[in-house]
């Protein structure tokens, strides 16, 4: 995802990351979701906490538009673990 600087630090994205996972608990049978996010990018980790992901590893992996290595740490939220959203 990708938001405007200008729409910083006003909790949009974990409004919006909060009620996406619900959907996908709500209306899927999945039983966890997974996100990535690069590990430059502290905010995106932080909005990912919020709403109850957690750490599920890391990898080194080539960035999709750059073909640059980067590390992109993988975190994850059981169904289970919804209900503290």
């Amino acid at each position: 995802y990708c938001i405007s600087q200008r729409y910083w630090d006003m909790g949009l994205m974990s409004e919006a990351l909060r009620a996406v996972t619900r959907f996908i608990f709500d209306y899927t049978d999945y039983d966890w979701i997974q996100a990535r996010y690069d590990t430059e990018n502290e905010a995106s980790g932080r909005c990912l906490e919020k709403c109850n992901y957690r750490v599920a590893g890391e990898r080194v992996l080539p960035d999709p538009k750059t073909g640059r290595m980067r590390t992109y740490r993988f975190m994850s939220i059981r169904r289970e673990d919804v209900f503290l959203l």
